[in-house]
């Protein structure tokens, strides 16, 4: 009886063992899951820790949204007000109704791209002079990071802007394929943006960029580029969309927006 009791207990003991070492190795298994999910909460004092992550992280997030409500109002309240009256006034300077397709094309090359420029030149005119330059580029914030923002969101505005303006011109009656032209019309018109872009960070002053924007659309205006021609980047010839002279146009838009990036970099 004393053989089978002891050999019970130790039996008992030996269960228990595995069961604590199961025990261990689980709480191993999640100690090791918390750790690559960044939750910290089977160590001692990693509380702590996961406050202090959590902390920096929304530290820099009020940061970067603080900033970027403050950059946007001083940056486009008046471009994007400028944009907004200028579109309300085309349908006075000329007809927006029963277009064909040729003459909407006409209406969105002629005048509606040029929100490109009105948009998207002015968004490094605060940082023009060089001693607001020195200043910036010693500021923890990147000042690419802030050119960034502002191009994206300058992008996003002449997107909106443009397929408004294409519904309106819908609801006119007027025939036309709507998102190939309105696509067409928006990367032409960011493509004025960048060149005024380039030329303004070249000249040092936004109406480098505004001139350079306004002589290429009088070329094409003017028809001294002609409609049709190599160097006529707006996709849609004679009422017809074409794709490749739509793939040289984007091709465009990413040299400009590169030159642009290069010019930033080289000024920081």
């Amino acid at each position: 009886m004393d053989l089978v009791h002891r050999k019970g207990k130790g039996e008992f003991r030996s269960k228990i063992w595995f069961m604590e070492k199961g025990k261990g190795e689980f709480r191993s298994k999640i100690w090791f899951i918390e750790k690559a999910g960044e939750i910290f909460e089977v160590r001692p004092g990693s509380q702590k820790k996961a406050r202090e992550i959590f902390e920096m992280r929304h530290t820099s997030y009020k940061i970067t949204v603080d900033f970027f409500k403050a950059d946007f109002r001083i940056t486009f309240k008046n471009s994007v007000f400028l944009a907004a009256a200028y579109l309300l006034i085309i349908p006075a300077i000329r007809g927006i109704s029963n277009l064909d397709a040729a003459r909407s094309a006409h209406c969105l090359e002629q005048s509606v791209a040029l929100i490109g420029a009105l948009i998207l030149i002015p968004i490094t005119k605060g940082e023009m002079g060089n001693g607001v330059k020195e200043i910036i580029y010693t500021k923890a914030w990147p000042y690419r990071k802030s050119i960034g923002l502002r191009f994206l969101c300058g992008c996003s505005m002449v997107a909106a802007l443009v397929t408004a303006f294409a519904f309106v011109m819908r609801r006119g009656q007027c025939i036309f394929p709507f998102w190939k032209y309105v696509w067409g019309a928006v990367f032409y018109a960011v493509f004025l943006g960048l060149l005024g872009l380039v030329c303004s960070q070249i000249g040092s002053h936004v109406l480098a960029g505004y001139l350079s924007a306004l002589g290429y659309w009088s070329l094409c205006r003017l028809q001294i580029i002609e409609e049709g021609s190599a160097a006529y980047l707006f996709p849609v010839v004679n009422g017809s969309f074409e794709t490749g002279r739509m793939a040289v146009l984007v091709s465009a838009d990413l040299i400009l927006a590169g030159a642009v990036w290069r010019l930033i970099c080289k000024g920081n």
